[in-house]
């Protein structure tokens, strides 16, 4: 089983009647959410509840290509003067290199060797990139949250929001 990710959020607002019943709306982000609720008074959106929407990281996750941050994306073969620098990740032990010339499967290994670094390297960057979205779809969910929680304690002490403080 894996981790559930946030993939969305969703607006619930109950319904009174008989049967119970309820309206919701579904949001891919935080933005969209507020887009909606911008027209509703404030006394509108009070009714709306703002619930995160979870799915398994296998459905949502980009393909991962890395299992560590250490690893290549794909097993590197080089020529081996070339390996200790490779095997140590160490750039220090391939500019110690001899140079000499490569037989034409030495040069097709580093020619790989480079398209796997390459590879690699669009991999971690892939993979910063969803681990910032998750980072921002948490503060994001986490700000919303201290807002209703202000709101909240703002009704508790009959105060109303005053002029120059964000209604959204």
């Amino acid at each position: 089983m894996s981790d559930p990710v946030l993939s969305g959020f969703q607006l619930v607002e109950p319904a009174t009647g008989n049967p119970p019943t309820f309206r919701a709306y579904q949001f891919k982000t935080l933005t969209e959410v507020v887009d909606w609720l911008k027209p509703l008074s404030l006394q509108e959106r009070a009714h709306w509840r703002l619930q995160p929407v979870f799915t398994d990281a296998e459905d949502e996750r980009v393909e991962v290509r890395l299992k560590a941050s250490n690893e290549f994306t794909a097993d590197v073969s080089v020529p081996p003067d070339l390996y200790p620098g490779f095997a140590a990740s160490r750039p220090v032990l391939l500019r110690a290199w001899q140079e000499r010339a490569f037989s034409a499967e030495e040069s097709r290994q580093v020619v790989d060797a480079l398209a796997t670094l390459l590879e690699t390297n669009q991999a971690l960057r892939e993979h910063a990139a969803a681990v910032e979205q998750q980072v921002t779809n948490v503060r994001t969910l986490l700000k919303g949250a201290m807002t209703s929680v202000q709101r909240l304690r703002d009704l508790a002490a009959f105060r109303t929001p005053t002029e120059g403080e964000d209604e959204t």
